[in-house]
């Protein structure tokens, strides 16, 4: 019966060459031909890949010492619950593991070094520099015999660990294998390779995981240069596919060929061509996806990424979550496009990346463009890293040069008229003036992307962004469908005044486009009178750490009188004079402004005052650059950041802990808290509040409340979207949500 079994799974590996044993096992159990108990056997028996020695470096793949070190001996001080192998790793003999084959990490540490050659009297040596620290390992005649490079990035991936061992003195052959311990302490290895100078080979490993080669690369040393030689696709780390001497180009016309056969109409409810496809889509790199996206397309007219989208999931998959899709395709194809997002490197130097980039991602642009479909068009931009409707700063997902270049290439396929080649408003100009989108939506996307080009370190996109804004078809749009009501009617004055400044004018496109999102609401306000006298409710600006300030201060007479000390009446115009104290600024709030600002808070027309008057004072550093290009307005900020405005005194106090709730009645301190969206756990959240109804509520993350007192049990808390009811915490269930707090004293 195993014979038979064996012989079954060889003709089905055979069948499909692009498939891993797991797959292949899975694939027969769903076709009936084996039961799960055989797969399991099957499992067990099918024997995993050992390095071979391909340059007479006397590797014995059984030993437990491997070129003077215990490799293979098990660690017990550091970790206790490990237990050595019989063996090295199953992949490189550098590499210790656990019983299960996993590798362990204390290995890479200094400490987990020293005890590894203490026995053999290695001299070991750590170098460290900010990026992270060089380890060498010297013999007894102090010969470099293997060396630790250990990089830390902690921003994205982790740490980078590349071991290297040198097998004789003069270092003419070595071994290496790069590994990464991303942020959740998971090693997995990128590389391996090994070089032997005397005999001018060279072979390169990459790898899927551990225990799973994908590719391989060989080199020969001709006339003092290393040239290519030959490279090879591997499954279930037996070799299916090799090319001689063309390198990544012979693969990517081979992978956009057998791609276009597996992806066939015909094989959409076939399960194992889309699970050879799967795996052939793995072989994918930063080096050669967008290359391989292009020559599919060249060849078959179709978008591979769009193609995928049918195919997955029998085409149920809405592009827009192509990236986050949990099919296999879309997994893997958000795998290879996020990690080119994140690369940070010089994209003029980097040739890598591919010379088709630019020319596939413009040309995906203009088709989504000329059919009106805006949520391709959004999700094109993504692969330029421009990610419409973020707020996270486009610094931070690209550089300046992928942009341009991908916005020149555009321009040059799209035929732009009336445009210097050497500019990249052809796409503003061709958003612009597309009649297959509707002008609110046009007008929508203009002022998403010029918002975040406009803050890109490139004084030429600023420019030409700047002259844009003078053309008819933008000031159109925007007077037309870019406002809702006359709330906008203020900015849109102001970006007539900043014409000619690029600085300023984007600054003003990111308030129109802060305040665009927002709704009005018909709430009625009260005429000004210089007291905050009226119940008020938050209104559609996220300004919650201003109103929570200002109730705070309401909570506590000498507060209240202090705050009122800020504003005067016109009692004949209803226009309110508003001072901030900590900045020694003043502000002259009409009562037409106060009037027309419907996005504001409702109820007490001296708090919307206040606010239009905050509103002015951001805007203003934006203007001079003194705050982050992210805040231009009111909508996101901290209590203590108000107070220190407002009155000259604000503290950032920390975490809450109950000692602070004896503080909290103070007469001449006001308290506002509040804690980010993914601080506190979930469940403590819930039902933590009870209100003036004795009924229990939510406690609101990303938020801000105001501190109106405590006691024994507990801290008196009010929600500023709705300041006449007071809510009430147990400190103890406040200590839990791990809030942080905000004071004053005046």
């Amino acid at each position: 019966m195993v014979d038979g079994i064996n012989n079954l799974y060889s003709q089905y590996t055979k069948k499909y060459p692009t498939l891993k044993n797991e797959d292949i096992i899975n694939l027969m159990v769903q076709d009936g031909v084996i039961s799960t108990s055989d797969a399991k056997a099957l499992q067990n028996g099918v024997s995993v890949f050992n390095i071979k020695d391909f340059f007479n470096f006397n590797i014995d793949t059984t030993a437990t010492e491997i070129w003077g070190g215990h490799f293979s001996k098990s660690n017990k001080e550091t970790e206790p619950n490990k237990t050595a192998l019989s063996k090295p790793h199953n992949v490189t003999p550098l590499i210790e593991v656990d019983k299960n084959g996993e590798i362990y990490n204390s290995q890479f540490t200094i400490e987990g070094i020293r005890k590894r050659f203490k026995d053999l009297n290695y001299n070991v040596i750590e170098t460290k520099d900010e990026y992270g620290s060089l380890i060498t390992v010297t013999d007894t005649n102090n010969h470099k015999v293997l060396e630790y490079d250990i990089t830390n990035y902690s921003d994205f991936f982790g740490r980078d660990v590349k071991i290297t061992k040198y097998n004789t003195s003069d270092n003419n052959a070595s071994e290496t294998v790069l590994l990464i311990i991303d942020t959740n302490n998971k090693t997995r290895i990128l590389r391996h390779d090994i070089i032997n100078e005397q005999e001018s080979f060279a072979t390169f490993f990459e790898y899927e995981n551990p225990d799973y080669i994908h590719k391989t690369y060989a080199y020969k040393k001709i006339d003092g240069e290393w040239k290519f030689d030959e490279i090879t696709l591997y499954s279930n780390n037996k070799p299916y596919k090799k090319f001689d001497g063309t390198y990544d180009n012979t693969i990517i016309n081979y992978i956009a060929e057998e791609l276009i056969e597996l992806l066939n109409d015909s094989n959409k409810n076939n399960p194992a061509k889309l699970l050879e496809a799967t795996t052939l889509i793995k072989s994918l790199n930063n080096k050669n996806i967008y290359e391989v996206l292009y020559d599919y397309q060249k060849k078959t007219g179709e978008d591979l990424l769009e193609k995928i989208e049918d195919m997955s999931n029998s085409g149920k998959t809405k592009f827009g979550t192509l990236y986050t899709t949990e099919s296999q395709f879309g997994h893997q194809m958000y795998e290879h496009l996020n990690n080119i997002i994140k690369y940070t490197g010089s994209l003029d130097s980097d040739s890598w990346l591919n010379n088709h980039r630019e020319e596939y991602i413009a040309e995906k642009l203009i088709k989504s463009l000329n059919s009106g479909n805006t949520e391709r068009f959004k999700e094109s931009l993504k692969l330029a890293g421009i990610n419409l409707n973020s707020e996270k700063s486009i610094l931070d997902i690209f550089g300046n040069t992928m942009i341009r270049k991908v916005l020149l290439s555009f321009q040059e396929k799209a035929n732009v008229t009336n445009e210097n080649s050497e500019t990249t408003k052809g796409l503003l100009y061709a958003i612009a003036t597309n009649k297959n989108i509707v002008p609110k939506e046009r007008a929508d996307i203009l002022l998403d992307l010029i918002s975040q080009l406009g803050f890109l370190q490139d004084t030429e996109i600023k420019k030409e962004i700047s002259d844009f804004t003078k053309s008819d078809e933008f000031m159109d749009l925007m007077t037309k469908y870019c406002t809702e009501g006359k709330y906008c009617d203020d900015i849109l004055t102001d970006m007539k005044l900043h014409k000619n400044d690029p600085d300023r004018i984007l600054v003003d496109f990111k308030r129109l486009k802060s305040r665009n999102a927002l709704k009005t609401e018909n709430i009625e306000v009260t005429k000004p009178n210089g007291k905050i006298d009226v119940d008020f409710k938050q209104g559609n600006t996220g300004d919650c750490w201003l109103l929570a300030g200002v109730i705070s201060l309401c909570k506590k007479e000498n507060g209240k009188n202090k705050l009122e000390s800020l504003l005067k009446i016109n009692n004949k115009t209803g226009d309110v004079t508003v001072t901030l104290k900590g900045v020694n600024k003043t502000y002259k709030i009409t009562a037409q402004e106060i009037e027309d600002s419907d996005y504001l808070s409702g109820g007490d027309g001296d708090m919307r005052a206040l606010e239009l008057a905050f509103d002015k004072y951001i805007r203003e550093l934006a203007y001079n650059k003194e705050v982050s290009s992210d805040q231009v307005d009111i909508q996101g900020n901290t209590t203590h950041y108000l107070y220190q405005i407002l009155l000259g005194d604000g503290n950032d106090l920390g975490k809450y802990n109950k000692t602070m709730g004896e503080n909290f009645n103070n007469t001449n301190n006001a308290y506002c808290l509040g804690c980010g969206i993914y601080e506190p756990p979930f469940s403590e959240t819930i039902e933590a509040l009870t209100n003036s109804k004795g009924e229990a509520v939510d406690f609101v993350t990303g938020h801000a409340y105001a501190v109106e007192k405590a006691d024994d049990k507990y801290v008196y808390l009010v929600n500023p979207w709705d300041s006449s009811d007071t809510l009430k915490i147990t400190h103890e269930k406040l200590e839990k949500l791990n809030v942080s707090v905000g004071g004053c004293s005046y």
